[in-house]
C-alpha cells in the first residue's frame, strides 16, 4: 500500500471507529457492537502499514498496554484468576445493576476488584478489573490488588499482538488473550465481519471467549467491553495526529 493510501485509510478508519464508539457508548446493541467489531479489524488489517506511516512522518505514538508485577505474578501461580488491564479507564451509562455480573459468583469464594468512577454526566468509568476464585489472605490482597502496571509500547503492531487479558484457568490451556485475536475472532465468529458461525474448523479461542461472553462489565459481555478498551485507545492515541498529517 502506498503511503498517501496508508494516509488515507487511517483518517477514514478512525472516523468509522470514532461514530462506532460514540453510538455504542450509550446505547449497546448486538448490531452496533458488531459493526464496532468490523471497524476495528479494518485496524488490524493494515496494522504494519500504519506504523510505517508513522515512521516516514518520524512521529512516534504510545500505546498504552498493562502487564502484571513480578511479585503479584509469583503470587498468582497458586490461584484461579482473570485479569483485564483499561489503561486511562473505559466508559459506560449503563446503570448500577448492570455494571458487573460474574457467573457463579455467589457459589464459590471470589476475590473481586473493579475501579468504578461515577462521572456528573451520570456515566460510570471502569477501570482494571481483577477477579480470583479463591479466598485472599488479606496481606495478598493489597499486592494483587495493585498489581497492574501501564506498559507503553511505539508501535501500533506491537500494541495489537500484546495481552487484552490474561486467565489462568484449568479447564483452559490458553493464559492470555490479544488484542488482535479478540478483535478477530468476534468479527470473524459472531458476524461482525463475516457470516456468524460460519467456519470449517474450531478455533484454539473459541472455548475461551465463549466462556468470557457469559461475563458482563458496563452493560456488555464482557469480550465487547474489551473492545471498548481497545477503541478508546486507538482513538486517543490515533485523534492526536496533527491535522496536516491527518487523511483528508
Amino acid at each position: 500500500m502506498e503511503l498517501r493510501d496508508v494516509k488515507y485509510n487511517i483518517d477514514i478508519n478512525i472516523r468509522r471507529l470514532e461514530r462506532h464508539y460514540d453510538f455504542c457508548l450509550k446505547k449497546y446493541d448486538d448490531i452496533a457492537l458488531l459493526d464496532l467489531s468490523h471497524a476495528l479489524r479494518n485496524f488490524v488489517d493494515f496494522s504494519k502499514d500504519i506504523d510505517r506511516y508513522f515512521d516516514s512522518i518520524n512521529l512516534l505514538k504510545k500505546y498504552r498496554g498493562f502487564i502484571v508485577s513480578k511479585k503479584a505474578g509469583r503470587m498468582l501461580k497458586m490461584y484461579n484468576y482473570l485479569i483485564i488491564g483499561f489503561p486511562g479507564s473505559v466508559e459506560t451509562f449503563a446503570n448500577n445493576d448492570d455494571l458487573l455480573f460474574v457467573p457463579n459468583e455467589k457459589s464459590l469464594p471470589v476475590h473481586l476488584n473493579m475501579k468504578i468512577k461515577r462521572n456528573k454526566d451520570d456515566s460510570s468509568s471502569i477501570g482494571n478489573y481483577f477477579l480470583v476464585r479463591s479466598n485472599v489472605e488479606k496481606s495478598a490482597s493489597r499486592i494483587i490488588d495493585n498489581s497492574i502496571q501501564v506498559k507503553l509500547f511505539n508501535k501500533f503492531d506491537y500494541w495489537l499482538d500484546s495481552d487484552a487479558l490474561k486467565i489462568n484457568e484449568s479447564e483452559f490451556q490458553i493464559k492470555s488473550l490479544s488484542r488482535r485475536n479478540l478483535i478477530t475472532w468476534v468479527s470473524n465468529t459472531l458476524g461482525g465481519s463475516h457470516p456468524a458461525n460460519n467456519r470449517k474448523r474450531e478455533n484454539e479461542n473459541d472455548p475461551l471467549i465463549n466462556y468470557l461472553m457469559n461475563f458482563t462489565i458496563g452493560g456488555v459481555s464482557l469480550p465487547y467491553f474489551i473492545l471498548m478498551g481497545i477503541s478508546k485507545e486507538i482513538l486517543t492515541v490515533l485523534n492526536s495526529i496533527p491535522t496536516e498529517d491527518k487523511g483528508l
